[in-house]
């Protein structure tokens, strides 16, 4: 069984406009990605996934891909709050193309969040 339990979820509204407002931000071709530390222990994945990417089975569709995504990769991520914003185009029919731009995002996430904690550690 799968299952995404809440300590792994951004639900409230606040949440997300924190991630906007003090967050990075990177864009790619089928989704935006923005990302900020977080107090708590563990990453968490907040979706927007509007009208415009399609259906309601095909917005599902992305969003369980994302998910899923997340679910594998998440223990590569220091605790940070992921917002992934998909945007029109992110109905792919081969999810490998948008796991290719999730990964690429990901790498990205790793490698700002090392920056940042090697300047943390040089502050000291």
């Amino acid at each position: 069984m799968y299952n995404f339990p809440k300590k792994y979820r951004l639900l409230k509204r606040f949440e997300f406009r924190r991630v906007e407002d003090v967050g990075k931000r990177k864009r790619l071709d089928h989704v935006i990605v923005v990302f900020a530390e977080n107090s708590g222990d563990s990453p968490r994945l907040g979706l927007v996934v509007s009208r415009r990417v399609g259906n309601a089975v095909i917005r599902n569709r992305v969003k369980r891909s994302i998910r899923e995504f997340f679910r594998y990769h998440r223990l590569t991520l220091s605790p940070v709050d992921v917002v992934v914003i998909a945007r029109k185009g992110a109905n792919l029919p081969e999810r490998d193309l948008l796991f290719k731009e999730l990964d690429t995002a990901f790498r990205w996430i790793c490698s700002c969040n090392s920056d940042v904690q090697k300047n943390a550690a040089l502050s000291y």
